[in-house]
């Protein structure tokens, strides 16, 4: 019976192993697919063949199934009145909601859905192969940063990187889809990599594998994958002091490595980028204070119609869908390039706008995803949580919240209730990766509706539960780490 229960944790964690490690292959072959002028309808539909074949492992292996029942009846719900509220609003302020539209606008629902359903399935697998499941992620972890390496540096060699920035051509972002996403996804990543690095018998292995960690994220170029960097190294200096692990070895090599990357700060590429973005600011505050005197040589001083000239150069389609007053209402007259410019702004205030003229419904529910587009520009805000606000509604903003506010209200009870215990090496790592995570659906629109960042997330909140709620501190499975 004991052999049979090892050969069943086997085969489970060879499942998450699996299940991970081919997490940069889809990407790269998203990326390529799209390359190539053939869209990523088939790696969406890989994906989600991928995340029905992973629920239904989840919900036969779960012994709490009601879970998984309640998890689905939520969504269902959310679903429905989402529905129910683009039909009300269906033309009023944006596109028909017919049968193609209903299907994107569903499409969408569910790759925000894969969040809550990949996260209970990976519990149910860790809490079902133990030590044999979190070694296993562990290895995937150290294998997917090697292979989004090698796929970067087979792009610069090849001349086929696309850019973090393609615009400006800086950062090495490889034949990834999505460059908030690869963010997300490498600051996630690099945290348990190192920390798992950090307890390699072998010092060379581990140096290299720090090397990467941290030049991967440098050399990305955005301000968060700098962050990451500092959050990593001084974080996991932290947490290995509060657990009596740090060896001057470790120390030497954290401090070594974040003091390089600080000291290259002005010539990095993420420093690069914002000194192009500065200069082009500048050109554009110049630009606008031309059209402002422009509008008022032509129509006054007192006349709203002396930002026309200015407001169409840098708000076209919003003036188009909502008036000059409204729009210089909107933004409170601001004579900014800065403001006006802005593209996150722009997209908050375009859906915010919608919002005023909708139903209630609307608001409780959310809005038509195809509605986020106009004229070929696209309106989606570029944040995530915001993002949920206005796509899903009070409701849907609420069951986000509540998911995620579950794992960190469990994080504070454990640390209250034994930090000694429950604040290890490992949990440090989690602890350091959820925080990334959060931190770019905060700032960008990379993470919460997008599948292959969503993926990662959803294994970070797994394994930070599995370290409260399953592992066995009476018999710890740590390696201890031999860099003395």
């Amino acid at each position: 019976m004991k052999e049979q229960e090892t050969i069943s944790k086997a085969r489970i964690a060879r499942l998450l192993f699996v299940l991970c490690v081919i997490q940069p292959f889809l990407d790269v072959l998203s990326y390529w697919m799209n390359e190539l002028g053939y869209g990523t309808t088939l790696t969406m539909g890989l994906r989600m063949m991928l995340l029905v074949a992973t629920a239904i492992c989840g919900f036969l292996l779960s012994d709490r199934k009601r879970s998984y029942l309640i998890m689905v009846a939520v969504l269902a719900l959310l679903a429905a009145g989402h529905v129910w509220a683009c039909l009300r609003a269906s033309g009023i302020s944006g596109k028909i909601y017919d049968r193609g539209a209903m299907f994107t606008d569903l499409a969408n629902f569910v790759r925000v859905a894969q969040l809550p359903v990949f996260a209970l399935c990976f519990m149910t697998f860790l809490k079902r192969s133990g030590e044999l499941g979190w070694n296993a992620v562990k290895k995937a972890m150290v294998v997917n940063l090697f292979v989004i390496a090698a796929v970067e540096l087979i792009s610069a060699v090849t001349g086929t990187n696309p850019y973090t920035y393609e615009n400006k051509s800086i950062g090495l972002l490889g034949w990834f889809y999505f460059a908030n996403s690869q963010s997300a996804i490498l600051s996630m990543l690099v945290p348990l990599v190192l920390c798992a690095a950090l307890k390699w018998k072998s010092f060379w292995k581990t140096v290299v594998t720090a090397i990467v960690c941290f030049g991967i994220l440098w050399l990305f170029a955005t301000r968060l994958s700098y962050l990451a960097i500092f959050a990593t190294a001084f974080g996991t200096l932290i947490v290995w002091v509060v657990n009596h692990r740090l060896t001057k070895r470790i120390a030497a090599l954290l401090l070594i490595l974040a003091i390089a990357c600080g000291a290259t700060y002005s010539i990095s590429p993420m420093t690069r980028n914002q000194t192009l973005v500065n200069i082009n600011a500048q050109k554009k505050q110049e630009k606008m204070d031309r059209l402002m005197q422009r509008g008022v040589n032509d129509f006054g001083s007192d006349s709203v119609e002396r930002y026309r000239y200015a407001y169409e150069w840098f708000q076209r389609r919003m003036v188009n869908k909502y008036g000059l007053e409204r729009l210089v209402d909107a933004y409170n007259g601001s004579e900014k390039a800065s403001v006006l410019a802005d593209a996150r702004l722009r997209k908050l205030t375009y859906c915010r706008m919608m919002l005023e003229e909708l139903p209630a419904s609307s608001r409780w529910f959310g809005l038509n995803y195809n509605d986020m587009e106009y004229y070929h520009e696209i309106f989606d805000v570029e944040n995530d949580f915001h993002g949920i606000l206005y796509l899903y509604g009070y409701a849907g903003f609420a069951a986000m919240a509540a998911f995620l506010l579950y794992f960190i209200i469990l994080i504070l009870l454990a640390l209250i209730r034994n930090f000694k215990r429950f604040f290890t090496t490992d949990a440090g790592a989690c602890g350091i990766a959820l925080l990334m995570g959060l931190v770019h659906a905060y700032a960008t629109a990379g993470v919460l509706r997008r599948p292959n960042a969503t993926f990662y997330l959803s294994l970070v909140l797994a394994l930070i539960w599995y370290l409260i709620k399953v592992r066995n501190y009476d018999d710890p499975k740590e390696d201890m780490p031999c860099l003395n």
